[in-house]
């Protein structure tokens, strides 16, 4: 659908005997050539996964808050072009924690001229 929309979400997680919750919320524009979005979540996850943004984290450690952005573009013949950043606050086991950049880069074809 095209327009502005906001996207929440809820993440409950069970793993290694430890229980995990975290929220986020996206804010997303879309038209018939051109998306972007703009998002971050905020509570303890584990190895998350964020689908709809094409991402999935294989960490051993916790990501305690995260946020993103990007864009994609269709260009002629059904193809597009995808770009986007992420930002993870990251807590070892040990108390220490870091961030982790991700870029990514995408070029897709749905086969639809």
């Amino acid at each position: 659908s095209e327009g502005l929309r906001f996207v929440p979400g809820i993440s409950l997680q069970r793993a290694n005997g430890a229980s995990y919750a975290a929220g986020s919320l996206t804010l997303a524009y879309e038209t018939g050539a051109f998306a972007a979005w703009l998002g971050g979540s905020y509570g303890d996850q584990l190895r998350p996964a964020f689908l709809v943004l094409e991402s999935a984290s294989n960490l051993a450690e916790k990501s305690a808050y995260s946020a993103w952005l990007g864009a994609r573009f269709s260009l002629p013949r059904g193809f597009a072009l995808q770009a986007g950043y992420e930002l993870q606050q990251l807590t070892a086991t040990t108390g220490a924690s870091s961030l982790a950049h991700t870029f990514s880069l995408g070029f897709s074809w749905s086969g639809k001229p």
